[in-house]
């Protein structure tokens, strides 16, 4: 009988896995398909299994900022950012990460006339058509930079994502510091 416990926990475990995993993969699914709606269903389902899913918290938010939802976009964005791991999850939603393509600037237009240094994070929608899409600045201890930062991602180059031989769009997190030279 203890066996036949073990055994039927094991299985609803795995049951659970599978769900959360099936429901990421919906919510990918139907964010590359710019159903944003669906996409946040999806990844809070996925979250309530898995709350430490980095790559969900993330792209729930981008799927909220789809929706002007910019409140539920930021709960989503601080609870990826108080998350322990690296800071650009890598996202098993790919075949094929994207690759950047061009140099981060070693400072932006304007930098130079402003007091002291900084550091920001930013999240940056790298899109399937090699277009830049969404930005959001996550932290910036440097407020007046906001037009130099969003400058400094727009000017990105890369090569897209890739899933099943198709380009994707992919979310890519990036740290920024800048210093007065």
């Amino acid at each position: 009988m203890k066996h036949v416990k073990l055994l039927a926990l094991i299985l609803c475990l795995a049951a659970v896995s599978f769900a959360q995993e099936s429901s990421r993969k919906l919510g990918f699914a139907s964010y590359q398909n710019g159903d944003y709606a669906s996409a946040v269903e999806q990844f809070q389902i996925a979250l309530t299994e898995s709350p430490d899913d980095k790559p969900s918290w993330l792209y729930l938010g981008f799927a909220h900022m789809h929706l002007k939802n910019r409140k539920e976009a930021n709960r989503a964005f601080n609870s990826f950012g108080k998350l322990q791991g690296p800071a650009d999850p890598t996202h098993d939603f790919f075949d094929e990460k994207f690759r950047i393509t061009s140099k981060r600037p070693a400072r932006t237009t304007g930098v130079t006339d402003k007091a002291g240094g900084g550091k920001a994070m930013i999240f940056a929608e790298l899109r399937a058509d090699g277009k830049i899409g969404t930005i959001h600045i996550f932290r910036n201890t440097k407020p007046e930079w906001k037009s130099d930062l969003l400058a400094a991602a727009k000017s990105i180059g890369f090569e897209p994502a890739k899933k099943n031989g198709e380009h994707v769009t992919a979310i890519a997190v990036m740290e920024y510091s800048f210093e007065m030279f």
